[in-house]
């Protein structure tokens, strides 16, 4: 791929995640998981291993990869989804998993861990997932080093998670699906504090998209063809309205708590409390 093919894609306004990975092949994506998607997932079939071309041709209809001079090339979202190594390509495409002893940052670190790999995993015929996508990287991330509240229930102990499961998935989810990949060095990170948790994706809002807009439902997808994966994946349900419909009920139901939404100009914050914020 010459650097004038690439300088002619941005020009004509290629969205992001289908512009081609220079350096990476065929070679560089999981047809592991590229066939788990394209046979349970999608209840389709997935070309024999020895049919490169075939393979070659049908990714590109999918825009996991590209044609660039005569070449297919794995795209950016292809190589975030499916990529064998995508950090090796794409530094920006992974999680920074971080545990501070207190309620502010510290060097001294509980833990912090670098998590990556592709967005989703490897399943068996059954479903059950045989190597972790990101997802599942994050909330193991997040199990690890929080702990459940307990109390009691008609005379019975109940163990209660630091935080809810299904918010913390969508927040994850959200922020991998929606953030910024342009801005390169900068991973979405998870933060875990004494009081709180954070989420925090770079780079700001799209478009018009405000916080109270996000609180009402309104749908917006910066990479669609993310989304429209990770959906088939059923990591995404809401069509965009996972704030409303999961993040915050999931909270109030959770500990009467209101996460926290901010929007700055180069990140968006998604913030849980663990019990009722202090005043």
């Amino acid at each position: 791929m010459k650097p004038e093919d690439v300088l002619d894609l941005i020009r004509n306004g290629v969205q992001y995640g289908l512009k081609p990975v220079p350096g990476a092949s065929l070679a560089d994506l999981d047809l592991r998981r590229l066939r788990d998607y394209l046979g349970r997932v999608l209840a389709g079939t997935a070309p024999d291993d020895d049919g490169l071309d075939t393979w070659e041709s049908l990714l590109t209809r999918l825009d996991l990869m590209t044609e660039v001079s005569g070449t297919r090339i794995p795209t950016i979202d292809g190589m975030l989804l499916f990529g064998r190594t995508p950090k090796r390509f794409l530094p920006q495409s992974g999680i920074r998993g971080l545990c501070f002893p207190g309620t502010e940052v510290d060097y001294a670190t509980r833990a912090d861990q670098d998590l990556k790999g592709p967005l989703v995993p490897l399943s068996a015929a059954d479903g059950t997932i045989v190597e972790s996508g990101l997802v599942e990287q994050a909330l193991d991330f997040v199990r690890r080093n929080t702990e459940p509240t307990a109390y009691l229930e008609g005379g019975r102990r109940i163990d209660r998670a630091a935080y809810p499961e299904v918010v913390l998935r969508e927040a994850i989810v959200n922020a991998l699906v929606h953030r910024d990949y342009s801005i390169a060095g900068s991973d979405v990170t998870l933060a875990i504090f004494a009081d709180r948790l954070e989420i925090q994706s770079p780079g700001g809002l799209p478009n018009t998209v405000t916080v109270e807009g996000m609180k009402a439902g309104l749908r917006y997808a910066r990479n669609q063809n993310l989304v429209n994966i990770m959906r088939d994946y059923r990591y995404v349900e809401f069509r965009g309205m996972g704030v409303r419909e999961k993040i915050i009920p999931g909270m109030r139901q959770h500990n009467g708590t209101e996460p926290d939404l901010l929007a700055e100009e180069a990140r968006f914050i998604v913030r849980l409390w663990k019990e009722h914020k202090p005043s």
